[in-house]
């Protein structure tokens, strides 16, 4: 998933690189399936130690990335998910959406808990089938139910 280039982002990113909108296509843009202009390079020729040399610059899209509030966010979840070794802002958000759901997620057990609804014994049977599916889903390995 790359960013898409409108005219604006081209005049000012070329602006603070003191080169012409035409010399910053040709050395940095090229056209997707769409015809749309994105960056020429993966990760972004402009990221520096993950950090933006062009912040004050930055085109549109990075500006709302990683865009969750566009439509279907959840279908471009996986490309977002894989910029996260590369994008600051990906890890910050994914960091940030990790910790909330597993603070939402230790408040609804104690719920279920309180109202009876779950014993506590249930609830380390799904902490551990949640440990064995994430273990599966990291090592790439084959996880059944613990035996017992």
């Amino acid at each position: 998933m790359q960013p898409i280039l409108k005219k604006k982002d081209i005049r000012k990113l070329s602006k603070s690189l003191n080169i012409t909108p035409d010399q910053f296509k040709t050395k940095y843009v090229d056209k997707d399936e769409d015809g749309d202009n994105i960056l020429n390079q993966l990760p972004c020729p402009f990221l520096n130690d993950n950090k933006c040399t062009q912040y004050d610059s930055r085109p549109v899209d990075c500006e709302s990335y990683p865009h969750l509030h566009k439509k279907d966010f959840v279908f471009r979840l996986i490309g977002v998910v894989n910029n996260y070794s590369i994008c600051p802002i990906v890890f910050n958000v994914y960091d940030a959406l990790k910790n909330r759901l597993k603070s939402e997620f230790i408040g609804f057990q104690k719920e279920l808990m309180n109202s009876g609804t779950i014993s506590t014994e249930q609830i380390a049977e799904l902490d551990r089938e949640n440990f064995a599916v994430s273990r599966k889903v990291h090592t790439g390995s084959k996880v059944g139910r613990p035996a017992g």
